[in-house]
């Protein structure tokens, strides 16, 4: 979760590629102040993040178009 300067967490994803590269191009939508920390393995019973993050229709939409935007890169 990305801490905003009233104290307020907020979830925020990002991505990381095989060679651990951190590719997080919606950083800068978050206020100056704003604490990101390093991720964190969130499956909630997925076997990766990735499948339990794309488990949600909605995150599937936004997803396909992030990865339109950095294929663009």
């Amino acid at each position: 979760s990305a801490k905003l300067p009233d104290g307020k967490e907020i979830s925020h994803y990002f991505n990381e590629t095989a060679d651990k590269q951190v590719i997080d191009i919606t950083c800068c939508q978050f206020p100056e102040g704003t604490a990101i920390p390093d991720g964190i393995d969130k499956t909630k019973g997925f076997q990766t993040t990735r499948e339990y993050v794309l488990s949600f229709p909605l995150t599937v939409q936004r997803y396909a178009h992030l990865k339109t935007r950095i294929e663009k890169q």
